[in-house]
């Protein structure tokens, strides 16, 4: 431990780091920032994502389930000189993900209880059939919630509006502090994937006394298939959640 304060390995990329380590830090965590994902352009430098923008109209569901896909659409949408047309209306996974669509000006018509891909899925489904709907993500995004919507009779578009890689700086962090490391923070399926190419491309292994905590089933389900078997997964995916389960593990609240 960092003195006498557990150190906790927040992965997130630099953009959406701050939060949960302020959060960290508050409950008396020492915090290691070291990203395992960094957001860039998709590989076709945003053109399939323009070419549906200018079509939006013809769409009547837009589909977010990350902030980082909201914050692309906006950024090109106000690159193009394109505003969100009135009779669309959006769906969100969750409650963060809602309150970045809304800090761009836009309004969530449909968010299920549960910040999950299948939960999405069902809440949209009885909306599906014959509905032409558009689904932004990341490039290497899972399939569950285009093969349910596809299979209920949806119209999907689906384009990448970002991808995530590893940033070359992290795995010299990763080397040098790997066994200072007392707890690791995974907010996505993405994070566990780039932190075990981290570490592998860095040679190292976490401590095994390491603990493990996960935001969430699909995380957790990552996690399992590369072997990672987390001592904490939220019953919420929320950072607040993820936060106040660690500090409950460790006895700081």
């Amino acid at each position: 431990m960092a003195g006498s304060r557990p150190r906790v390995l927040v992965t997130r990329a630099v953009q959406q780091a701050s939060a949960l380590a302020d959060a960290l830090q508050q409950c008396g965590f020492d915090v290691l920032s070291i990203p395992a994902l960094q957001i860039v352009e998709p590989t076709d430098r945003y053109a399939a994502l323009d070419a549906v923008l200018h079509k939006l109209a013809e769409h009547q569901w837009l589909i977010f389930t990350s902030a980082n896909a909201v914050e692309a659409v906006s950024a090109r949408m106000k690159h193009l000189g394109l505003t969100m047309p009135a009779s669309l209306r959006i769906a969100s996974i969750g409650a963060a993900t809602t309150r970045v669509i809304e800090a761009a000006g836009w309004k969530v018509a449909l968010q299920p209880e549960t910040a999950i891909a299948d939960a999405l899925a069902e809440a949209l489904l009885p909306y599906a059939a014959e509905s032409k709907m558009f689904f932004p993500r990341a490039e290497q995004g899972r399939d569950t919630l285009p093969l349910i919507l596809r299979r209920a009779g949806a119209q999907l578009t689906l384009v990448p509006a970002y991808r995530t890689i590893l940033p070359e700086a992290s795995v010299a962090l990763i080397q040098k502090d790997s066994d200072t490391i007392d707890a690791v923070c995974f907010t996505s399926s993405s994070s566990v994937l780039n932190l075990a190419a981290m570490l592998d491309k860095a040679g190292v292994c976490l401590r095994e006394d390491a603990v493990l905590a996960s935001i969430g089933p699909v995380t957790t389900g990552t996690m399992l298939q590369l072997g990672l078997r987390p001592q904490i997964e939220t019953s919420e995916a929320s950072v607040a959640a993820l936060v106040n389960a660690l500090a409950r593990y460790f006895k700081l609240q």
